[in-house]
């Protein structure tokens, strides 16, 4: 299979992922450190345009992003909660990317990355 898809939504991913024979491949930003060999005849889903924030709860310190959403895209979100995502290192213009789960805490608090 050959040809990129780009969806615009979660149900249109839904939509190609169900309806497309053969073999997709994901790509989001990511990094080059864990990058895995491409698979033969994969055809690539670029995920960049599922970049919606679905939800942000202040009071309780938790949000749903897709996994386009970006790093510097949430931190603008939470600033004027007074919350911040506190994560180490650049990368703020890098998708979170998807089973990436973090509790934010206030300004000047400490991150919490839950086990899987």
């Amino acid at each position: 299979m050959s040809g990129a898809f780009t969806p615009n939504s979660a149900v249109e991913l839904q939509q190609l992922l169900h309806s497309r024979p053969g073999r997709l491949r994901l790509v989001g930003t990511g990094t080059r450190q864990d990058r895995l060999p491409e698979p033969a005849g994969a055809a690539p889903v670029h995920l960049s345009r599922l970049d919606a924030i679905v939800r942000l709860d202040g009071p309780d310190q938790t949000c749903t992003v897709e996994t386009g959403v970006t790093r510097q895209a949430l931190d603008a979100a939470l600033a004027p909660l007074g919350l911040e995502l506190p994560c180490p290192g650049q990368g703020r213009s890098l998708q979170l990317g998807a089973g990436h789960r973090t509790v934010c805490k206030p300004s000047g608090g400490g991150v919490t990355t839950p086990s899987h």
